[in-house]
């Protein structure tokens, strides 16, 4: 075992221990620990794999309170606003298709004909 292979090791533990707290950590200190060996571009598509598998874990465990019109509605525009960032980042090779593909969420929320305004009350003066 590599010092590498050890600190993978490790960081993994605690980014495990922190996402099954705070629902957050594996990408965030997996993609910085890989991105020490290896390109940016590879340590996300390993990172994908933990997020795939806890997202499916969680979605099996969930499956009977799932919000079906929700999971229709912004679930499968914000995938597809996903994988369509993923795209024109793959074409243009360019970090400015990452920040222009960066505005799905309002965009998808449009697209499910439901918006901020529309699901929070206002405030009472």
């Amino acid at each position: 075992m590599t010092w590498f292979d050890a600190l993978v090791a490790i960081v993994s533990v605690v980014a495990a221990a922190i996402a099954s707290v705070a629902g957050f950590g594996i990408g965030s200190l997996l993609t910085a620990t890989f991105g020490v060996r290896v390109s940016t571009n590879v340590a996300v598509a390993a990172v994908s794999i933990p997020h795939l598998a806890g997202t499916a874990l969680r979605f099996w465990m969930m499956r009977k309170s799932v919000d079906r019109r929700v999971l229709l509605s912004f679930g499968l525009t914000s995938a597809a606003g996903g994988l369509t960032g993923a795209l024109l980042q793959h074409w243009t090779g360019s970090a400015s298709a990452i920040r222009a593909a960066s505005a799905p969420p309002p965009f998808s929320a449009s697209m499910s004909g439901r918006t901020h305004s529309s699901r929070v009350p206002p405030r009472s003066a």
